[in-house]
């Protein structure tokens, strides 16, 4: 039923794995008997309705910024990194210390009384407490992230070029993205295809995904709220054009106000990427420390699964079997769209001025 769905081309519905969700949830302290009931807060963040007010999507972190702040230091000459292990901890560090200044920001933050919510939460009337004040059972704070994928390849990028190639020096590397690679196509074109990327088959990509994961998730690991609310993010955001419009060129290989890479998927479209090869990466992805959404997204030509939904079925079983946490898939009719494109007129829902 659910891939039926998907080829009437609405985008719909999410698929989630429970044999990932639900020991994600119960590795943030969720006891089953809770766990098993979650529905999604929004898009794709776990909850559990009835018993959280959780703010699941109340604000958004991007991984490229942590970036963006070393290189800006080593062009301004403030920092020498000789290796690249040096730029990684360089990296990992700055994006600690953005994490705990974004959990201080949020703990501020003050809800204001909600008494008819309060009356559709359980513990909020057991307790007597409006679920501003902490009455629900759960009221922890989501963070969504976007440029994950960006900030993977762009790293690898630089261990590749500066330190393994030797083609260029860090600082000269760092100018050409703030030129936004003004007569450098070469050097975008080897950013965006060349070397270990992100959502592929790459071991390298994987480790260093997963050690990111790792570094936020213990950032925020003792973090509280006044009301003993916890933080939890994860690697979906619905930000990633919003947020990219006037962010710079980056070394993935992306131009300034490119958007950024969709949720868990190829950032570049300089490489063919199976969605096999995908599917395999993100089942191992660390969704124990990053379960506030993890979508697979896909984008399908319509005529890729007409008169295969029983091989796109089989597809998501083994995917799932394998470890894959979420996955939404859009379908596209690549001839409805040059359609479109050439009279836009006639298509005032796909085209706009």
């Amino acid at each position: 039923a659910a891939i039926a769905c998907m080829a009437s081309g609405t985008g719909s519905p999410l698929i989630a794995n429970d044999r990932r969700v639900l020991p994600a949830l119960a590795g943030f302290g969720y006891p089953r008997e809770d766990a098993v009931q979650y529905a999604t807060s929004a898009c794709w963040e776990p909850c559990v309705p009835g018993l959280s007010v959780d703010q699941n999507n109340l604000t958004m972190l991007s991984f490229l910024v942590p970036l963006e702040t070393v290189l800006c230091r080593v062009v301004c000459g403030e920092c020498d990194l000789q290796d690249f292990a040096a730029v990684k901890r360089a990296y990992l560090d700055t994006l600690t210390v953005s994490a705990q200044r974004l959990a201080e920001k949020l703990a501020e933050v003050q809800f204001e009384p909600n008494p008819l919510l309060s009356l559709l939460v359980k513990d909020s009337i057991s307790k007597a407490r409006d679920v501003a004040d902490g009455g629900a059972r759960y009221h922890d704070i989501g963070i969504t992230t976007v440029a994950l994928g960006n900030a993977v390849n762009a790293l690898l990028n630089i261990e590749r070029v500066v330190f393994l190639e030797r083609r260029r020096d860090l600082r000269s590397l760092a100018r050409s993205a703030r030129s936004d690679f003004a007569g450098e196509e070469l050097l975008l074109a080897n950013l965006a295809s060349c070397g270990e990327k992100f959502a592929t088959s790459s071991a390298a990509a994987l480790d260093l995904a997963n050690e990111i994961l790792g570094t936020l998730e213990a950032c925020l690991r003792g973090q509280r709220t006044p009301s003993g609310g916890r933080f939890r993010f994860g690697m979906s955001s619905p930000d990633y054009i919003a947020s990219a419009e006037r962010f710079p060129a980056t070394l993935d290989g992306r131009r300034a106000n490119a958007p950024f890479g969709v949720h868990i998927s190829p950032c570049s479209s300089a490489r063919s990427v199976s969605p096999v090869e995908t599917a395999w990466f993100a089942s191992r992805l660390d969704y124990g420390k990053a379960f506030n959404g993890g979508v697979l997204d896909m984008v399908l030509d319509r005529k890729q699964i007409e008169g295969h939904s029983a091989q796109l079925v089989d597809f998501f079983r083994i995917a799932f079997a394998e470890g894959l946490f979420q996955a939404q898939v859009n379908l596209l009719d690549v001839g409805l769209l040059r359609e479109a494109r050439a009279h836009p007129e006639q298509h005032p829902h796909l085209i706009r001025s």
